[in-house]
């Protein structure tokens, strides 16, 4: 009996269990998306034999990726052989460390992250002499972003501007911006998946062996896929390769940054022969809530059409309140808060308060600390966009690569060197005269610099770490410990009274110990770096019990017992900048209050105001979502609401692969030419033998050819 297969509903096993070529599985909010996935990949290796390193499984975030890895490590028994479970950019980093020198880059290029964009951009605003009235340094970072994510060179970009002069602006800052991560051997979050997909279109060899490489695909949240991700998906399969996608239109909520709802909508027309598999029952909220997100977002007409259903409890009303002004809302928001924590208990960590922006967030923040209730905001400062850590990381990153001018700029008079804006002129000039970076600069002309002692003791900090990191014993935490004291930055801190930033450094440390120690593979410390740099914004989270506040799209992927969505007025939520931006604005606005809704357990509470919004420049009025619902939704003062029809959930039944069929055996010998049977795939002949598994063709063409492992107990020899 496999366990993992028995906790399985009808849907579920169908599609866990498929033996189609291409799947597109439709997960509704709080279907157990999840468990499919890691249902698939435990499946695939644990009853139909496939090798664990051909199989690649691609989520949007690290805290997605990692829950699965231990979700399958566990099931296979910690075995040392497991799937490739990485995000879009860590799986990019992890190919290009292996292929990008092709291009004459280093496997240890640096990944800029979003400080370090600014940092350049801001440089090459000022050496232009270009004010922010014309250019600032956000709108000269998207204007690039969205070149490069299109395809677009700076060459190109040129061309297109011709004589428009903002234009003409903007592409030469992208000129420069480009020219100068080729100058630090840099590359930025779009470069990652750039360089990947131009390595395999220009290098066939490279292709086919990657292609060779991962057989099986699994992608996560397939409906937040842009164009570009697309490509690399593609990129990667050949007409061997099978794909397994999972996601749902109705959630497609990151349109403004590229994601294209019509490649999961399309799927079926892309890849011949898909099957489609739709999960509709929640295991998440009450019925009541699955009653009103159901309604509200049958409104959208490009979607796949599905109920969600629920075997949890009918659950209480969702409770409307519109108030005469911002602050009353948010003090009725304060007051339903501590009645629900003097009535019934409940934890502040439970209640989650959802909004379209972050402006939106002030008023409601004045009446919690009015009230006293604490709370937090999550997708604040995190723990690797704190500087002290982002410091720490950057000796670490000169350490690893000496034409890291970001990491230099960063950390040269941290702690305080008494190294002013002259002296970093100089060595910018030195360092361009002699085309070498500014940290090889002043290693090599340290005579120059006789007036900064405090220079010639940074460079010593730095070289000593090399040599140390040259010792195949390197201890990574150790290292970065001891150029924390030799630095100065521990005492700086304990100086500035400011220790807490040290026992951040000091979890940094603990945490290179660990990732240096886990894995059955040898890890170096630029890998780690490299997948630090990549950390993002629901990757960690408090366990204090404070109330917590978020935008909606910070929300995704997370759930609570109580929810309450504010700010619910025409022109706020739905935005009326996406309305007028986007012909499909509004849906994507809809899918947003969709995704909101579905984030609750328990009881979900909507609420707005009245009177005069600065934010919009005109007068509040209660959003159409509101009106949208109303059949499923009490106002707060008096009226009723119609019962919901009543809806039948599906159940479990038998499915046409036995559970009880899977059993293990002892070895078999196997020879080229031979006939074999598999209890899924039918009849087969051997065509060639490894050391671990063998090669096998099939007699139905719709499985074509697979690797599967010897000591498969489902595959016996005629």
């Amino acid at each position: 009996m496999n366990d993992y297969l028995t906790k399985l509903n009808k849907a579920q096993y169908e599609a866990v269990t498929t033996t189609a070529k291409y799947a597109r599985v439709i997960a509704g909010a709080g279907s157990g998306k999840t468990r499919v996935l890691t249902s698939r990949i435990i499946y695939l290796i644990k009853e139909l034999g496939i090798l664990p390193k051909s199989i690649l499984a691609i989520t949007f975030t690290n805290k997605a990726a990692n829950e699965m890895k231990k979700r399958v490590e566990t099931a296979l028994m910690n075995q040392s052989a497991v799937p490739f479970i990485s995000t879009f950019h860590s799986l990019c980093v992890r190919f290009l460390r292996e292929e990008i020198k092709v291009i004459d880059y280093p496997a240890s290029f640096t990944i800029v992250d979003d400080d370090d964009q600014n940092s350049i951009i801001k440089k090459i605003l000022k050496d232009l002499n270009i004010e922010k009235e014309d250019l600032t340094p956000r709108q000269a970072k998207s204007y690039i972003s969205y070149h490069k994510s299109s395809g677009v060179t700076y060459q190109e970009a040129k061309a297109m501007a011709g004589t428009y002069d903002s234009d003409l602006v903007s592409a030469n800052v992208y000129e420069l911006y480009e020219k100068e991560l080729i100058k630090q051997r840099a590359l930025d979050f779009d470069d990652l998946i750039i360089k990947t997909c131009e390595i395999l279109k220009k290098f066939k060899n490279i292709r086919e062996k990657w292609n060779h490489r991962f057989r099986y695909i699994l992608v996560d949240e397939f409906q937040d896929t842009n164009d570009m991700q697309y490509d690399l998906i593609r990129l990667f399969m050949n007409g061997d390769t099978e794909l397994f996608i999972v996601g749902d239109p109705d959630q497609t909520i990151y349109t403004w940054r590229g994601a294209n709802v019509n490649l999961i909508l399309d799927f079926s027309k892309n890849f011949k022969d898909a099957k489609d598999y739709i999960l509709k029952e929640n295991y998440r909220s009450t019925k009541t809530i699955l009653d009103g997100a159901n309604h509200l977002i049958t409104f959208n007409k490009k979607r796949v059409p599905k109920d969600l259903v629920t075997n949890n409890e009918q659950g209480k009303d969702i409770v409307y309140y519109n108030g005469k002004s911002s602050e009353l809302e948010a003090s009725w928001v304060c007051e339903r808060i501590m009645e629900l924590k003097r009535l019934e208990n409940v934890k502040y960590q439970d209640i989650a308060i959802l909004y379209r922006s972050n402006y939106y967030s002030r008023a409601i923040e004045d009446q919690l600390i009015k009230y006293k209730i604490p709370y937090s905001i999550y997708g604040g400062i995190r723990f690797f966009e704190r500087k002290e850590i982002k410091d720490a990381l950057s000796y670490l990153r000169l350490v690893l690569n000496s034409k890291d001018d970001l990491a230099f700029l960063r950390v040269v008079n941290v702690p305080k060197r008494k190294i002013g804006p002259k002296a970093i002129e100089l060595m910018q000039e030195g360092a361009e005269r002699e085309n070498c970076s500014l940290y090889e600069y002043c290693y090599h002309h340290l005579d120059e610099f006789s007036r900064y002692p405090l220079l010639s003791s940074f460079i010593e900090v730095i070289e000593l770490a090399k040599v140390e990191l040259s010792d195949e014993n390197c201890i990574y935490s150790k290292l970065l410990d001891e150029i924390m004291i030799k630095s100065g930055y521990y005492q700086m801190c304990i100086d500035e009274k400011e220790e807490e930033r040290n026992d951040n450094i000091k979890e940094l440390v603990n945490l290179l110990f660990i990732r240096q120690g886990e894995g059955v593979e040898t890890v170096t410390l630029d890998e780690i770096v490299q997948d630090l740099t990549l950390y993002s914004a629901q990757d960690e989270m408090s366990d204090d019990d404070k109330v917590v506040l978020m935008t909606i799209h910070t929300a995704k992927g997370l759930e609570f017992p109580y929810v309450f969505i504010v700010g619910l007025s025409e022109g706020i939520f739905p935005s009326a900048k996406t309305i007028l931006e986007s012909k499909d604005g509004i849906e994507e606005e809809r899918r947003l209050a969709y995704v909101a809704f579905t984030r609750a357990k328990k009881q979900l509470f909507l609420s707005d105001s009245e009177g005069y919004s600065f934010a919009t420049q005109s007068f509040r009025v209660t959003s159409r979502f509101i009106s949208e619902v109303q059949d499923y939704i009490r106002p707060y003062f008096g009226g009723t609401k119609i019962k919901p029809s009543t809806i039948i959930p599906t159940k479990p039944s038998a499915t046409s692969l036995s559970r009880d069929d899977f059993t293990q055996s002892g070895d078999k010998i196997y020879r080229p030419g031979q006939m074999v049977d598999h209890r899924a795939f039918g009849e087969g002949i051997i065509i060639s033998v490894d050391k671990d598994s063998v090669r096998v063709a099939f007699k139905n063409p719709a499985h074509g050819v697979k690797q599967i492992s010897k000591s498969f107990a489902g595959m016996n020899p005629r």
